[in-house]
């Protein structure tokens, strides 16, 4: 997959009253955590509560490999690292943390990183 789409690419983003500009690259993923939509960056421990909807991120990522696995998750299939081949619908980034995938995002995910 190439990734070359998201070298040196910004997305504006609302957070914490502000707006910022984020590295498209540097996004591992998205998380909606009890109504709070948290940004989990690369190269930062911690992650950006966001003042936006997971839809309007959605559209902003879309042309840059990034993919809904479920109700509440985006991630960036740069940070993808392997299936789990232990029958249940979840990978492992690169970060070693391990995503579940829903059952009706299952295809869809396993046709964008091309298992």
């Amino acid at each position: 997959m190439d990734y070359s789409k998201q070298n040196d690419k910004t997305i504006p983003v609302k957070a914490n009253g502000t707006i910022l500009q984020i590295f498209i690259e540097d996004i591992t993923h998205i998380d909606n955590y009890d109504k709070l939509f948290l940004l989990y960056l690369n190269n930062e421990s911690e992650p950006l509560v966001l003042n936006m909807t997971l839809i309007e991120l959605e559209n902003q990522l879309k042309e840059f490999s990034f993919v809904r696995i479920n109700r509440n998750t985006i991630v960036n299939l740069r940070y993808f690292y392997k299936i789990n081949t232990k029958g249940k619908r979840c990978f492992f980034m690169k970060n070693d943390k391990i995503m579940t995938v829903s059952r009706r995002k299952w295809c869809t995910f396993k046709e964008k990183v091309g298992k």
